[in-house]
C-alpha cells in the first residue's frame, strides 16, 4: 500500500458547501485535499455540462448553452477558483471509511489512507426515494438522475414527461426542462397553492437571496409562457406500463392530504420524474460515531453541530445539505465557517481575525436559513406519501422485497428496532445500504401491520459506505483493511477480475 497522505483539510464532497471551504481554508494558507465521487466538481446544483461534450453538444443544440443559468455561471466561477487555489483534488475518486481524522478511499483503482488534522464532511444528499405502484420501469426518474442527463449530456429522455413531487426544485427543474425543449405533459405538486400571507413571509426575508426569489418568478413565467400545465394538490398514484413507462394515473388530495377518490386521471407519459426532495448522505458520520439528531424535514438523521460546524468527533466538521437541506447559499456558508475554525485551531488565523470571519458568514447564513424555512412553510404538505404503496410495489429494490412481504413477516420481527427488522427480512441490507428504503421503513412505523415496529431508531452503520472492488482494495498490497481481514494472494485477485472481464 501506498504512504499515507497527509494535509492540514480533507474535504469530502465537491459541492457548494466543498468548494466554499476549500477557497476559504486555502485563503488561510491551510494544505487541503478534495475528494468527489463525481468526474467533474460542482455537486448537483452546480453540475457543468462535461468538457470534453460542451462544444460539439452546444453545436447540435444551441440553446443548451443556457443550462443552469446563473447557477452554472456561478458554479463555474467557484470550481475554477478552487482549482487555481491549489487544493489538491480528486474527482471519481470513492471515500469509504472513515475513523477520526483518518480516511481511506479509492483513488485511481488503488485503495489510499488519508491522515488529516481535519476532516470536512460536505457530502451533499440524495434523491428522496419515493415508492409507488410502477417506479421501478424503465423511463421512472429521480429528479437528479434527469438533471445529470440534462446538464451533464444534454440528453431528455422521452418525449411526453410527467414530472411529480414537492418543493421549489421541481419548480426550477420543470422550468428548465422546458426551456431546452423537453415536451412536459404536465407538473404535478403535492402541496396547496401558496397563500399570499406565506408569499409575502417569503418576499419580506429574501434580503438576502433576491436573486433565488427573481429565479423563482422567472420559472414561473417561462412554464406560462410555454403552456405546461402545473396542477397543486395532486400526486401521481400510479406508473402504468408493461415493459417501460406508457402512462401515468394522478389524482388529487384534499387539505387534508387524503386522496379525492372521484379525481383520478389518467396522463401519456414515456417518462416520469419523481422529486419529492432531498435525503441528507450522514453515512461518513455515522460510520466515524457522530452524535446523530432526526432532522424533522427529511426524517434523516443528521450529525449534531455546534455553531462552528463541529461535530462531536474531535476533528470532524460537516457541512452543507448533508447536514439538512437548506440550500445552496446556506451550504456554503456552512463551509466557510468550518474552514475559518480549522484555520484558527491551527493557528494558521488569530482569534480576532476568525471571529470577524466568522461573524461575516453567520450573519449571512441565518439570513439564508430565514429565507429557506419561509419557503418550506409555502411547500408543507400533509400527504402521506408511504401510503402511496401497494401491497405489490417494490420497497427494497437491492432485495426485491414487496410491501406485502414485509406486512407479512413484520408479525415475526415483533417489536424491534430498525437493525433487528432489516436483518431479519433483510431490507437495507444490499449495495445501498438502506439509501432507497431506510427513509420507507421509518415512514412505515405506526402504518397499518407496522404499529409495533420502531422502525426509527437509527440504523448502525458498517463501512464500506459504498460498494468497494475486493481487487482495488488488495491491488496494492493492501491486506488489512481494519474490520476486514483479506487473507486472498493479490494474483488470485487480478485472475478472477481478469476471468469477469473477459466473460
Amino acid at each position: 500500500m501506498t504512504a499515507p497522505m497527509k494535509c492540514d483539510l480533507a474535504i469530502i464532497g465537491g459541492g457548494p458547501a466543498g468548494l466554499a471551504a476549500a477557497i476559504e481554508a486555502r485563503r488561510s494558507g491551510l494544505d487541503v485535499i478534495l475528494f468527489d465521487e463525481r468526474v467533474d466538481l460542482g455537486g448537483q446544483i452546480f453540475k457543468q455540462i462535461r468538457k470534453e461534450r460542451r462544444d460539439p453538444l452546444l453545436a447540435q443544440v444551441p440553446h443548451l448553452a443556457g443550462v443552469g443559468g446563473r447557477q452554472a455561471k456561478e458554479g463555474r466561477e467557484l470550481i475554477e477558483s478552487v482549482r487555481a487555489s491549489g487544493t489538491r483534488i480528486f474527482c471519481e475518486s470513492l471515500v469509504w471509511d472513515l475513523e477520526g481524522t483518518s480516511l481511506r478511499c479509492i483513488v485511481d483503482r488503488t485503495n489510499v489512507e488519508v491522515n488529516a488534522a481535519y476532516v470536512l464532511l460536505a457530502p451533499g444528499a440524495y434523491d428522496r426515494p419515493t415508492p409507488i405502484p410502477g417506479w421501478t420501469l424503465p423511463g421512472v426518474f429521480t429528479a437528479g438522475g434527469l438533471q445529470t442527463f440534462a446538464k451533464t449530456q444534454g440528453v431528455i429522455p422521452g418525449r411526453h414527461l410527467v414530472l411529480a413531487g414537492n418543493g421549489p426544485l421541481l419548480l426550477a427543474f420543470a422550468a428548465e426542462l422546458a426551456t431546452w425543449g423537453a415536451t412536459i405533459e404536465a407538473v404535478v405538486e403535492v402541496a396547496a397553492p401558496p397563500r399570499a400571507v406565506r408569499l409575502a413571509r417569503v418576499a419580506r426575508s429574501a434580503a438576502a437571496d433576491m436573486p433565488l426569489l427573481v429565479d423563482g418568478l422567472d420559472y414561473i413565467v417561462k412554464l406560462r409562457r410555454r403552456g405546461v400545465r402545473y396542477q397543486y394538490r395532486t400526486v401521481v398514484t400510479s406508473i402504468i406500463g408493461d415493459e417501460h413507462v406508457e402512462g401515468v394515473v394522478i389524482s388529487r388530495v384534499d387539505k387534508f392530504g387524503v386522496i379525492i377518490s372521484d379525481s383520478t386521471e389518467l396522463l401519456e407519459a414515456d417518462a416520469v420524474c419523481l422529486g419529492y426532495g432531498l435525503m441528507p448522505s450522514c453515512e461518513l458520520a455515522a460510520v466515524a460515531g457522530c452524535a446523530l439528531r432526526r432532522d424533522p424535514d427529511s426524517g434523516a438523521d443528521v450529525p449534531v453541530l455546534n455553531e462552528y460546524q463541529e461535530t462531536d468527533v474531535s476533528g470532524i466538521l460537516a457541512a452543507g445539505d448533508g447536514v439538512g437541506v437548506l440550500g445552496a447559499p446556506s451550504a456554503m456558508e456552512q463551509g466557510r465557517i468550518a474552514a475559518i475554525r480549522v484555520a484558527e485551531k491551527l493557528d494558521r488565523l488569530d482569534m480576532n481575525e476568525a471571529a470577524r470571519r466568522h461573524a461575516v458568514s453567520a450573519r449571512r447564513l441565518r439570513a439564508h436559513l430565514r429565507f429557506q424555512v419561509a419557503v418550506r412553510e409555502v411547500y408543507r404538505h400533509r400527504v402521506n406519501l408511504v401510503g402511496l404503496a401497494t401491497d405489490e410495489t417494490i420497497i427494497c429494490r437491492c432485495e426485491d422485497v414487496t410491501l406485502a412481504q414485509l406486512r407479512c413477516d413484520a408479525t415475526s420481527a415483533g417489536d424491534s428496532e430498525t437493525n433487528t427488522f432489516r436483518s431479519h427480512l433483510r431490507v437495507a441490507m444490499g449495495p445501498c445500504q438502506g439509501r432507497n428504503c431506510l427513509p420507507t421503513l421509518a415512514g412505515l412505523a405506526g402504518q397499518p401491520g407496522f404499529e409495533f415496529a420502531n422502525l426509527d431508531v437509527p440504523m448502525t452503520p458498517r463501512s464500506p459506505v459504498r460498494p468497494v472492488r475486493i481487487g482495488d482494495l488488495v491491488a496494492s498490497g493492501l491486506a488489512d483493511v481494519g474490520e476486514f481481514d483479506l487473507p486472498i494472494d493479490v494474483s488470485t485477485v487480478e485472475e478472477i477480475c481478469s476471468s469477469e472481464r473477459d466473460s
